[in-house]
């Protein structure tokens, strides 16, 4: 097998094992002592390394010399250049270590939005093999939810779970507790982020805008795991998620409209599927549903309390040093310094990602960042380009509003990435 054919399997393998949370967790810190935890340990504060960045790595190693196109370049440049930045805010955190282990999960992600931008890795492919990757996940969140359990597996990195066990993600129905699909996810807003995010891409990918196909088999395929992607997306009872995947398809209506421009059947076809599964799953379980959109039930008026006092906190962790911020992946901790003496499960990154990137990186993460964003928009033209990516922007930016993971976390960080890729490589 060629060198270069290799490095594209092993590349598009990483993205089929994504889901995947096969963890190392060689380390373990807790806040200084004057702060003793209540409860077991913070999960935010284990240092760790998932055995899909060594084959990233493996695959880095292949590769060597990627094909770029010139605009690539200068995108993975400034690139590098917010990862340095990223180096020198985690000399400056409130915990360096900590820091350094977070450093080390966006290194791995830098290392895949490199592997990804190279001209030999085909935009269809990244979506098919992303979304390949969520069939067994999918499987494994419906026997979750059906059994009210999943059992660990340290080889496929997943957490064993039960709905009876007070922590475990549920939904509390006439006195009983539902639980929520997990996949292979550390929580169902995470899987609930990736559904969303692989059914956009194929619905988009339909309309003939990222890539094209006129195989009737291929078509036939792609409404069956549309099908078991929506039902999925269903269980994992995230509202974020819900909320996300509507918003992006509103939204390429209304660009769509707005360009004039014509909607293919098979895009047609396979936004019919996506309906018909989400409505036909909800109504298997619409009791669910509807305490879940309820704002006066228990565990959800704790989820809006909870939320609500994240935003009266996070001032406090920002006044620490808004010029360099607390530290990537070190929030938590400082939250924990600014209010000791909680339960451990009290100390969670800010639910929005901005805010939580601004706390953490301060004004000089946001003009890197802001440098990165400028390298990917400035080149961008053309009516195809945005009809396209608007839908992948709103989805992934509704995602972004309501959650951390795509910062706090390995799969949410990838999961940027990807997105990113997809975002750069559309012509």
């Amino acid at each position: 097998m060629k060198r270069t054919v290799l490095a594209s399997a092993l590349t598009y393998l990483c993205l089929f094992l994504l889901p995947w949370q096969t963890v190392w967790i060689y380390d373990s810190i807790s806040p200084s002592l004057l702060t003793p935890l209540q409860g077991r340990e913070g999960e935010y504060w284990k240092l760790t390394h998932y055995v899909v960045q060594f084959l990233i790595v493996i695959a880095v190693l292949v590769r060597w010399e990627t094909q770029k196109s010139e605009v690539a370049k200068k995108i993975m440049k400034k690139i590098w250049w917010f990862f340095a930045a990223m180096v020198f805010v985690s000399f400056l955190s409130v915990h360096p270590y900590l820091s350094g282990g977070f450093l080390f999960h966006l290194f791995s992600a830098v290392l895949l939005f490199w592997l990804l931008l190279d001209e030999r890795i085909e935009t269809r492919k990244i979506i098919w093999f992303f979304s390949l990757g969520l069939i067994a996940p999918c499987l494994l969140g419906w026997w979750q939810v059906l059994t009210g359990s999943s059992l660990a597996s340290t080889f496929l990195g997943l957490a064993g779970h039960l709905a009876a066990t007070p922590g475990t993600s549920v939904v509390e129905v006439a006195g009983e507790r539902l639980m929520r699909a997990y996949g292979s996810f550390p929580h169902p807003n995470i899987f609930g982020g990736y559904l969303a995010m692989a059914i956009t891409f194929i619905l988009v990918s339909k309309n003939k805008l990222l890539y094209h196909t006129t195989s009737t088999l291929k078509h036939s395929i792609t409404l069956i795991i549309l099908t078991l992607l929506t039902s999925t997306l269903v269980i994992t009872f995230s509202r974020s998620a819900w909320l996300a995947l509507t918003i992006g398809i509103f939204s390429f209506f209304i660009v769509s409209a707005i360009e004039r421009k014509k909607i293919s059947r098979k895009f047609l076809s396979g936004l019919a599927i996506v309906i018909v599964a989400f409505v036909a799953t909800a109504a298997l379980f619409n009791n669910a549903i509807f305490t879940r959109l309820d704002a006066t039930d228990r565990l959800e008026t704790k989820s809006l309390t909870e939320r609500q006092s994240e935003y009266q906190m996070i001032g406090e962790v920002i006044k620490t040093n808004p010029f360099v911020g607390v530290g990537p992946g070190a929030y938590t901790i400082a939250l924990a310094e600014k209010f000791p003496g909680h339960d451990v499960w009290f100390y969670q990154p800010m639910h929005n990602l901005f805010l939580l990137f601004f706390a953490e990186t301060g004004l000089l993460g946001l003009m890197f960042f802001g440098f990165v964003v400028w390298a990917v928009v400035r080149r961008r033209d053309g009516r195809q380009f945005v009809t396209a990516i608007i839908p992948i922007v709103t989805t992934i930016t509704t995602l972004a509003i309501f959650d951390h993971y795509l910062w706090s976390h390995w799969s949410g960080l990838v999961l940027l990435v990807v997105v990113l890729a997809i975002f750069v490589k559309v012509r």
